[in-house]
């Protein structure tokens, strides 16, 4: 199961914060029975949601009635991390992974409820096609829509192997899921046998012996009970013969060139899925002349390339798309190159280069994809009294420009690569651009917003967790956040346009149900915002009220 993706409400700071003590105090139940559930130990967090990083725990455990009290803690946000052996926490409606308790300055709550579930198991073995066990078998389990994968953060993750004999038993949510078995030689592999053997590798098998998930029988995983025995029976690569469709598989072979004697290059596969993330395969390599041969990838696009690393530097090849629609792709060339420099230029509408603002400036490149290919961490360029700029040893991949640190009252007017706009989005670079130039033009007239943060009666908010939403255009669905300081905000450097403005404030959004949907909550927020058209050298005053949790609508899928 893929880790768990803190949502929106991740980008506020979950921070104890100094002022009168607060308290709280309830029971622990099992959701099963009702039951209140003893020696229970409770952790309750604060920190950094969005990195998961802990500043400040405080713990208890519960007596037989299921009760636990913690008093003299800072007010703020908290997580409530209940453990117990044979249980597993609920997790609440909304894109924090626990129960979030808000404290005010002063408060005690005495009525706190905690929910647990005794945890499922998931039990079996593998066999290969002739009954035999299968040991070292990852064991997979995904969630069945409209059910979503999650994965404790605050646990310690055990690896899930099948042992020798090919058995395998798992803890997991209650739940509904879809179970899979990668063998070693599966997908992450290099296949060994020649294109056209009458039988392949075998791939990742979905139980009881499916390549694809739309033909797996979905597991019901009940609490307290084990949903097996049960036995995953391998599948193998259908076998792959230049110019044949492919079923639910294919193959993709080819030659790297450029790699330094008696080296092997890594080749990367970028799958781009219909609905999820991009993410990247790693483990596959070439044999000692170059070549490679990828077996048991599913049908669909994807994108390759070819790394090889030079003591501190890199060499990278192409990146080259593969449809993988109709047939199995042979032949692919990736030519390993070093990385290319980028020159440029950056100048302020109106002035002068000899006018340049006397503190130093820089242009970052920022990979915009940090597990694609590219350089994720590119040093800045400094920007010289003439404007002009140098950027080193860039790698294919698509990056993005930030100047930083941005001139007062400036915005980015125009950006230009080789006379093409570069957009908001970022660019992309690719061998052949070392003569490529990066123009960009900053103005001085960016606008300007400000004004108060009001709570729902119209008062100054005095809240902590208080932060300004804004979105910058259309297609932006996820916001810029702006924390908000004594009940005020300011948001500069603004490009002349239409902006969309949303005041929240923390407290009112914890487990809002229906906003585990990422997407989904952000355009519920983005909906409620309001609409705001910033001029050249604005300076707009706008107090904003806090948006009421009722006033958000998340179409939950």
């Amino acid at each position: 199961m893929r880790p768990i993706v803190v949502a929106l409400l991740a980008a506020f700071p979950v921070t104890s914060l100094a002022a009168q003590t607060a308290g709280v105090e309830g029971v622990v139940v099992n959701k099963v029975t009702g039951q209140p559930l003893s020696d229970v130990h409770l952790r309750v967090l604060t920190g950094d949601v969005a990195t998961l990083t802990v500043e400040r725990v405080y713990g208890a455990m519960t007596d037989r009635a299921g009760h636990f009290s913690i008093s003299n803690m800072k007010p703020g946000l908290y997580l409530i991390v209940p453990e117990r052996t044979g249980f597993v926490f609920v997790r609440p409606p909304g894109p924090i992974p626990a129960t979030v308790l808000a404290l005010r300055a002063g408060q005690q709550i005495t009525d706190q409820k905690v929910e647990m579930t005794p945890c499922g198991f998931v039990s079996g073995r593998v066999v290969d096609d002739a009954g035999d066990p299968v040991p070292g078998a990852y064991i997979d389990l995904h969630a069945v829509p409209p059910d979503i994968d999650f994965v404790n953060p605050f646990a310690i993750p055990q690896p899930n192997f099948s042992d020798d004999r090919g058995e395998f038993r798992i803890a997991v949510f209650p739940g509904k899921y879809n179970l899979q078995a990668m063998p070693r030689n599966a997908v992450m592999m290099m296949g060994t046998g020649p294109a056209g053997s009458p039988v392949g590798p075998y791939v990742p098998t979905f139980y009881p012996s499916a390549n694809r998930a739309a033909d797996a029988a979905p597991i019901d995983v009940k609490p307290g009970r084990d949903a097996g025995p049960l036995e995953i029976r391998l599948t193998h690569a259908a076998p792959s013969v230049p110019g044949a469709r492919p079923t639910s598989i294919a193959t993709i072979s080819g030659l790297v060139t450029g790699i330094p004697d008696g080296g092997r290059a890594a080749i990367m596969v970028r799958v781009s899925q219909r609905s999820g993330p991009v993410y990247t395969l790693r483990g596959y390599t070439t044999d000692p002349d170059g070549k490679f041969m990828i077996r048991g990838l599913p049908p669909g696009p994807l994108q390759l390339f070819a790394q090889f690393p030079l003591g501190k530097a890199k060499l990278q090849s192409q990146v080259v798309d593969v449809p993988l629609t109709d047939v199995d792709t042979a032949n692919l060339q990736l030519h390993l190159a070093p990385g290319e420099d980028l020159a440029g230029s950056l100048e302020i509408a109106g002035e002068e280069p000899a006018s340049a603002p006397s503190r130093p400036i820089a242009v970052q490149l920022e990979l915009v994809d940090r597990g694609g290919p590219g350089v994720p961490d590119l040093s800045p360029a400094a920007v010289g009294k003439d404007g002009a700029f140098h950027v080193a040893a860039i790698l294919p991949g698509r990056y993005r420009v930030r100047v930083e640190p941005m001139p007062d009252g400036a915005f980015v007017r125009s950006m230009t690569l080789d006379g093409a706009a570069v957009e908001d989005a970022g660019f992309d670079f690719a061998h052949g651009g070392s003569a490529s130039r990066l123009k960009i033009v900053l103005s001085r007239s960016a606008g300007e917003l400000s004004g108060r943060v009001l709570d729902h009666n119209g008062a100054p908010l005095a809240s902590p967790l208080a932060a300004v939403l804004l979105w910058k255009d259309a297609a932006q669905v996820k916001p810029d956040f702006n924390m908000v300081a004594d009940s005020r905000y300011v948001l500069k450097g603004l490009r002349p346009g239409k902006y969309r403005l949303l005041a929240v404030d923390a407290y009112d959004f914890t487990n809002l149900a229906g906003a585990g949907d990422q997407d989904e909550f952000a355009k519920a927020l983005r909906t409620a915002a309001e609409e705001i058209e910033v001029a050249e050298s604005a300076r707009i005053v706008k107090d904003l009220k806090v948006a009421a949790r009722e006033d958000i609508h998340v179409q939950a899928k």
